[in-house]
């Protein structure tokens, strides 16, 4: 999962300066490294509004541009079903004899 910094706020146990990041889904990471306080928050809870408001928004770098993907190779098209008249005389036709062991009765 790809973590953008946000900001950046005191941490709520040792009082460092902490980046608060978050993930592509909303959850807000803002664990210190320096006391192993974690401190997470998914979107739209209690936990995240607080971390908002004590958080700093900064300026972080944009995040480098991802390459743009080749396209994807066209599908093979289906192959062809025969025509319903043709099928229909598939069917009818007599199977053909077996020669096994169990044939011989």
């Amino acid at each position: 999962m790809i973590k953008r910094q946000v900001g950046t706020m005191a941490c709520m146990c040792c009082g460092h300066e902490i980046p608060v990041k978050q993930g592509e889904n909303g959850t807000i990471n803002a664990a210190c490294p320096w006391c192993d306080f974690p401190a997470y928050a998914k979107a739209g809870t209690e936990a995240h509004r607080i971390i908002l408001g004590r958080m700093k928004t900064s300026k972080a770098p944009e995040p480098e541009a991802a390459p743009t993907p080749e396209p994807a190779p066209r599908a093979k098209p289906a192959p062809r079903l025969p025509a319903p008249e043709q099928q229909q005389e598939q069917i009818a036709a007599p199977a053909r004899k077996r020669n096994s062991i169990f044939d011989l009765g």
